[in-house]
């Protein structure tokens, strides 16, 4: 045991880049061979089958290494299933190089998943190790987000991934779509993009939707069990978690009920519509759309959204998707302060039936203010958006609707807007003040630490209860027997002055690249575009180059957060100032 955990700390590095190296080529012979459909090539073959084989060897070694070292018995477990991993992936290579059937399997498909799989875990290793380095952790978090984003673009530019050639500028335009889960887009998902074009945007979404970095980080503990103290904080200000020792507990929460409601969404959307109602594979649709109705991408394999005549009418498949990114927009840690709270109740519940003793029962964790303030946010405006798309569409987009189907298709359309993109009406006929109130939705967005964009339920409402207390002459900002600090307020004034200030900016510049489009189409475009919701009122494939630029950047800043981009970047490139600590004299400044 000693001897090999001598060669492990002796060696680690080197194998470790041996493997990432390896990785690298894994991708990219898989790359030039489905995405340039090269694999055919016998030279090609040849090459394919030697790299894929020195890296399946060189897995099961690393694996067995970090199973004998590991003295942990959840890391020794998640090793072993590493290792259990990497032999499969062994075996199914051997298929592969030597064309015999093992296992009667898809042997293309699983290998090809695999390869990808533990590629990326190596991958991941690499990345948490950028926590170390001179970069701000904002402009890791803004960088992360922009490298996706090229590298989606190149994937969707690949001969493999469209059914006609299609410029760079729309696959960038695409894949930063995807990427920051906005669903605006230029090209028909179904009809220009093949099915591997598909899966490439399926995973851009779920990459976007949590984050990289947030992955990487979490597979990363395979390779070292632990991580430094900048690492857990600079991972925390990602994650919005205060205490570094539940830093990788939350974020192995984060990833366990994404997976849990994605599952269960892709489940009940499968029975909740037929084989006529949908267009392709009914298992892929119902996993495309679980994804990214949780991830709020907007994104859909149906010709005209959720609108097509098919599915429209289809009101469980509706509340279904209403569910999925409700609970995608209501953000992490409202889901794991609801997880700990209803925990402690089901433990004394049953501690109470077992009559035990009252001493054994636990102190139940209160839902915090987070908590209660998104949630109560969230609910008023659902309620407020539901009777006021109701009331002012009930003759107009939803006359084709039954009652009930009004009702649903007014939660729906009161939902969506909050950085979710999927449409069951045509925007292309909703009234104006309609529109204004769409507009006031997506501008609001979803809440903190979710998948959604927006300035966020939380800064909404802080800057409400601020505005009020001015009104009335108060000083400090007090919800529900607790007071929110003046720093959270100068935070919250911050980011609304800068959304208002790029949606601004974005629409002057639509407005001089685009003469011929009304001043209202334009402005819901670009607020569409920095909150990420991916609503349009059927401009966007009309939008010259220039302004695809615009919406590019636009989404981009969205998704990352303008006032993280600018102190990330401020505070890599300028040294602070000393001066700023220094106490002057107060002077009053009429306003």
């Amino acid at each position: 045991m000693d001897r090999f955990q001598k060669i492990y700390q002796n060696y680690f590095s080197l194998i470790v880049n041996i493997f990432f190296v390896l990785a690298i080529m894994v991708l990219s012979s898989q790359v030039i061979g489905r995405g340039l459909k090269f694999d055919s090539h016998p030279i090609y073959e040849v090459v394919s089958k030697s790299i894929h084989a020195i890296f399946s060897v060189v897995s099961v070694i690393i694996g067995a290494y970090l199973l004998v070292i590991e003295k942990k018995l959840l890391f020794r477990v998640i090793r072993l299933l590493f290792l259990l991993v990497s032999a499969i992936y062994f075996f199914f290579t051997l298929e592969y190089c030597f064309h015999f059937s093992l296992f009667g399997f898809p042997i293309n498909k699983i290998e090809f998943g695999l390869s990808i799989f533990i590629a990326f875990l190596s991958f991941s290793y690499k990345i948490s190790e950028l926590a170390h380095s001179k970069l701000h952790p904002s402009v890791l978090f803004v960088l992360s987000f922009g490298l996706i984003i090229i590298l989606g673009s190149f994937l969707l530019m690949l001969p493999a991934s469209t059914t006609h050639k299609i410029s760079y500028l729309d696959a960038l335009f695409t894949s930063a779509s995807a990427v920051t889960v906005t669903g605006l887009i230029t090209l028909s998902t179904p009809t220009d993009f093949t099915f591997f074009g598909q899966w490439v945007i399926l995973s851009l979404i779920q990459v976007g939707g949590l984050g990289i970095l947030t992955f990487s980080n979490l597979f990363s503990l395979l390779f070292k069990s632990d991580s430094s103290f900048k690492n857990r904080l600079f991972l925390g200000g990602i994650i919005n978690e205060k205490n570094s020792g539940n830093i990788f507990r939350t974020l192995f929460k984060i990833i366990a009920f994404t997976f849990i409601i994605e599952s269960s969404g892709a489940i009940l959307i499968y029975f909740s519509t037929s084989e006529s109602q949908i267009s392709g594979d009914k298992v892929f649709f119902s996993i495309f759309h679980s994804i990214s109705s949780f991830c709020n991408a907007g994104f859909s394999t149906l010709e005209n959204n959720l609108y097509e005549s098919s599915i429209r009418f289809n009101y469980v498949f509706q509340l279904i998707i209403v569910w999925l990114f409700f609970s995608g927009g209501l953000g992490y840690n409202v889901m794991i302060n609801h997880y700990a709270f209803l925990k402690i109740r089901l433990r004394n519940f049953i501690r109470h039936i077992l009559r035990m003793d009252k001493k054994s029962f636990e102190t139940i964790n209160r839902i915090n203010l987070n908590t209660k303030l998104n949630v109560r946010t969230s609910s008023i405006l659902i309620v407020a958006g539901t009777i006021s798309f109701l009331l002012l569409e009930y003759n107009n987009t939803l006359a084709e609707h039954s009652i009930v189907g009004k009702i649903v298709n007014s939660l729906f359309n009161a939902a969506t807007p909050r950085t979710a993109g999927f449409n069951t009406i045509d925007y292309g006929a909703i009234g104006i003040p309609t529109v204004l109130i769409i507009c006031f939705l997506m501008w609001i967005g979803a809440s903190p630490g979710s998948t959604g964009g927006g300035i966020k339920t939380s800064t909404f409402a802080i800057g409400f209860m601020g505005l009020l207390n001015h009104i009335k002459g108060k000083d400090r900002i007090n919800f529900n027997w607790k007071e929110i600090p003046n720093t959270t307020l100068n935070l919250v004034n911050s980011t609304i002055i800068l959304s208002i200030f790029a949606i601004g900016i974005g629409t002057f510049l639509l407005a001089v690249f685009e003469p011929n489009i009304e001043l209202h189409d334009l402005m819901f475009e670009v607020i569409s575009a920095y909150s990420t919701v991916g609503l349009s009122l059927g401009i966007t494939g009309k939008l010259t180059s220039a302004s695809k630029i615009v919406l590019i950047f636009t989404m981009f800043l969205g998704r990352v957060g303008f006032i993280t981009f600018l102190i990330g970047f401020y505070r890599q490139f300028f040294k602070e100032d000393r001066q700023q600590n220094r106490i002057f004299p107060k002077e009053k400044v009429y306003t």
